[in-house]
């Protein structure tokens, strides 16, 4: 918050932003260009000074085209998964992405002693704004003397309808093995244990600890609640580095300064497809022997 209030954005001058629908990767972009700041005199940009946005770790480039509301996987008429996101609309927001964090005189990448160490500088307000978990306000954020805002990531446009997050890579699934032979019985145990828990510990979980203890304030909770409920699941995710690294090819792109993800796509994409087929083929039950 005070890194923001240096250069005239308040904490509800962003919420108000947020709540009018006007948060988007343009106004990000705007507000950034302006918050470089050379904080050790020594005439060069370095992991010391002040940028409006810095980020190291691959999960801050892998949330954008969730953020944008642009879908990695589908399904066809048949309900089969089909990949999505390739397209010229992924190469526009892979442009505006490379342009914030490699162009935009606000933005930093950290390399090197400072890969890791990200949240550190976010810590020490040398980063306005920075992309990263939810759940490191209860880890590298808890001890954090400064007051700081949660707010969803920005949108692409005002015509979008709303603000998305990403569940990344690291959430649990349920699995039964394909040598279960009472299938019913264990389906409903399995679905009545996952029910208690959303019904009855998530929401303690959640509003207890998430909204009350590490919310700052009543519209930091305001604006939790919209992390949480817009956030989106991909099937590719689960499967990242099976399938060809194909949730991750922005991130790889994004950090290379290199827009050309088509291309990279279609190189990889006949194997991808034929990842897919094979998931279906382990996990469909085989048609019984006449």
């Amino acid at each position: 918050v005070k890194a923001a209030e240096d250069h005239g954005i308040t904490q509800d001058m962003l919420y108000d932003l947020v709540k009018s629908g006007s948060w988007t990767i343009d106004k990000l972009s705007e507000y950034v260009s302006g918050m470089y700041a050379d904080l050790n005199g020594n005439g060069r940009r370095d992991i010391e000074d002040r940028y409006g946005i810095g980020a190291s770790k691959p999960v801050s480039y892998d949330v954008w085209p969730a953020a944008f509301d642009i879908k990695l996987t589908g399904k066809d008429s048949d309900g089969y998964i089909t990949v999505e996101y390739i397209n010229e609309r992924t190469v526009t927001a892979l442009e505006k992405i490379i342009d914030l964090f490699h162009v935009n005189p606000g933005g930093i990448i950290y390399e090197g002693g400072g890969t890791y160490n990200d949240h550190t500088y976010f810590i020490d307000d040398k980063i306005v704004f920075f992309p990263t978990y939810l759940m490191n306000a209860f880890f590298e954020l808890r001890e954090m003397e400064n007051p700081y805002s949660i707010i969803p990531l920005p949108k692409w446009d005002e015509n979008q309808k709303k603000y998305r997050s990403l569940v990344i890579d690291g959430y649990t699934i349920w699995q039964i093995p394909k040598t279960v032979e009472d299938t019913e019985f264990v389906g409903i145990i399995t679905e009545a244990l996952a029910a208690d828990t959303y019904y009855n510990v998530y929401p303690v979980f959640y509003d207890v600890a998430m909204k009350n203890k590490y919310s700052q304030d009543e519209k930091t909770a305001e604006m939790v609640d919209l992390v949480v409920e817009n956030a989106v699941f991909d099937f590719s995710f689960m499967y990242g580095v099976y399938m060809e690294y194909l949730p991750y090819l922005f991130r790889f792109h994004v950090v290379e300064r290199n827009p050309d993800i088509i291309s990279d796509y279609k190189r990889k994409e006949k194997a991808i497809n034929k990842k897919i087929q094979l998931v279906y083929e382990l996990y469909l039950p085989e048609e019984p022997e006449n």
